[in-house]
């Protein structure tokens, strides 16, 4: 059996940009996945700066130069921040390396030895490398996680309209529309709409729960829609582009000493408190790519090498900044529909890098804790106690993010 250097499991985006990243570095990688010619999806989106600086703009399919957030009182706060929607054809081609062996197979076993692993696919074949890497997503069996299982979720469903016209602005992306979604029901939880122009009089819509415990029924979010679209006298044709989804806003973070390092959504690299993740595991990719080339040039264990993967992942300091916006999250979820849009508009108040920065979801815990200490002191007496409420409940991350604010 021939053993490669980098098995990479999952070739949706994260794990085919991290593999072309090996294979371009000189290292034989090979990418096993059960659907790996399955066209990826345009639901794909990034700020446009973010695209960017990736080198990666030429993938978006479309773009608005400006966003908006419309609090729940109906007041429309302008962000000027562009934003892109991905194009999966033009994303799949930028991130793909001819040199990466893409193999067919659905993984159902992983064996691991002192110099090399093992994977057992569903049809009885094998195939050794000397170091996986698992990028299937959040649902993987093979990553050891430490902690409970995930309890809060972001669910969502939206779809396609044709012929469609609506009431707001067309060179613009309604980032979140918090208005009251006027269906009846008995769930008291906020969701908002994301609202997509996408030319030619064709919309995309979307209801979105952006964190709950436990998570809403997509048939509940289809009715709020609805319901919300009604009111606002959108008027056009269902043209099917339906989207599902639902993921674990807190999963329980990695264990940092185990034999598969894990990648995108199956290293937990979710932003808690948006559930942002795309950008942060590419941004990630480069210098993931380079500690896993130095390790096997240097002949060290495949063990003592995704130690090193899994410490550029999550050093000391982002672990901290992964709890304390998980303290940020746990805020935002106990908000009611006023609460929330009190607290967003002290938010969108601060510097707009400071926030630009929240999002990103890569921030050490020191400038993110003065950004968190920046938003409290704008925001009002209510929405104040509330979150000195939950710091009290648990000061523990707040107080690890101050610490190291005062250290640097």
């Amino acid at each position: 059996m021939n053993t490669t250097d980098i098995l990479v499991l999952g070739a949706g985006p994260t794990g085919t940009a991290l593999a072309a990243a090996l294979a371009s570095r000189g290292l034989s990688v090979a990418q096993i996945d059960p659907a790996p010619e399955r066209p990826w999806p345009n639901r794909y989106s990034a700020w446009d700066d973010e695209l960017a600086a990736l080198g990666l703009s030429k993938t978006a399919g479309q773009r608005w130069p400006r966003s908006e957030f419309v609090l729940p009182n109906g007041r429309v706060l302008a962000l000027e921040r562009g934003y892109a929607a991905l194009d999966g054809k033009r994303l799949r081609t930028a991130l793909q390396h001819a040199l990466v062996d893409v193999r067919l197979g659905r993984v159902v076993r992983v064996s691991h030895h002192a110099d090399s692993s093992q994977v057992e696919l569903a049809d009885g074949t094998q195939a050794e490398a000397r170091l996986i890497v698992d990028a299937t997503g959040h649902q993987s069996p093979f990553v050891v996680r430490d902690g409970p299982p995930a309890q809060a979720w972001q669910v969502a469903w939206g779809a396609e309209f044709a012929n469609c016209e609506a009431p707001y602005a067309t060179d613009a992306m309604r980032f979140m529309d918090w208005r009251a979604h006027e269906a009846s029901d008995e769930d008291p939880r906020p969701t908002f709409l994301f609202a997509k122009p996408l030319g030619g009089r064709r919309w995309f819509f979307e209801e979105t729960q952006l964190i709950g415990a436990p998570a809403m029924d997509l048939g509940l979010l289809e009715r709020r829609l609805q319901a919300r679209l009604a009111r606002d006298g959108v008027n056009g044709q269902f043209d099917g582009g339906i989207e599902r989804c639902c993921f674990p806003m807190d999963p329980p973070l990695p264990v940092l000493d185990q034999p598969v390092l894990g990648f995108g959504a199956a290293a937990s690299l979710v932003h808690p408190a948006t559930g942002y993740l795309l950008m942060r595991t590419l941004r990630a990719v480069a210098p993931v790519a380079d500690a896993l080339q130095a390790g096997i040039a240097e002949g060290r264990s495949p063990r003592d090498i995704v130690r090193d993967g899994w410490q550029v992942l999550w050093p000391p300091e982002l672990l901290d900044a992964a709890r304390l916006l998980r303290f940020g999250a746990r805020t935002l979820l106990a908000m009611d529909r006023e609460q929330i849009g009190k607290f967003y508009e002290a938010f969108f108040a601060i510097e707009p890098q400071s926030w630009r920065d929240y999002l990103s979801g890569d921030l050490p815990a020191g400038p993110l804790a003065r950004i968190m200490l920046q938003v409290f002191a704008a925001s009002g007496v209510a929405t104040q106690w509330r979150l000195a409420r939950q710091g009290l409940g648990d000061p523990w991350p707040l107080l690890k993010g101050i610490a190291r604010l005062a250290a640097n």
